[in-house]
């Protein structure tokens, strides 16, 4: 459903999104940032919420050691775990499920941290780690969801409806 995401220190960009789905995300999200960067120098987890070209976007960008690059192109696969056996505990289904709730709600993830590639279109204060970009459809969009996951699964299709809105 169409609501704003609030920034600290501008007006809302209005987007369309599960509520539920977006907690779920920025959950993950936030607790790999705290996993990961435990012993960073630079423990900060950015959040950032803008609009360019109209697309709304949530940036969280961390400063622990991102991914290594054998595992930015399987992060977002079930399974996927960068961590040396020692490191922080997880079966590596949080992104998975990441790209999963992204994806229903015709939004998307990507990674773009270290030597990923894609950081020249973000804001440069950003710590330098782990970098997800979810990109969501902006609140305005004329088709709707239920028909655009009709058309993408071959009659198949599922609603997101947002609990918190009565739906």
């Amino acid at each position: 459903l169409p609501r704003p995401l609030q920034r600290a220190d501008a007006a809302p960009v209005p987007a369309r999104f599960d509520a539920d789905a977006l907690v779920q995300i920025v959950h993950n999200l936030l607790d790999n940032a705290e996993k990961y960067s435990r012993d960073a120098d630079d423990r900060r987890a950015v959040v950032r919420v803008d609009a360019p070209g109209g697309r709304p976007r949530m940036i969280l960008a961390d400063g622990g050691p991102g991914l290594p690059r054998p595992l930015q192109r399987r992060a977002f696969k079930p399974f996927a775990r960068g961590a040396a056996p020692d490191g922080p505990a997880g079966l590596g289904l949080g992104l998975a499920l990441v790209n999963a709730l992204a994806r229903a709600q015709d939004g998307r993830v990507t990674y773009c941290g270290g030597d990923a590639g894609g950081r020249d279109a973000l804001p440069n204060d950003l710590p330098d780690g782990a970098c997800f970009v979810l990109t969501l459809p902006p609140a305005h969009d004329a088709r709707s969801h239920l028909a655009r996951r009709r058309d993408a699964d071959d009659g198949k299709h599922a609603a997101i409806v947002d609990r918190a809105a009565g739906g």
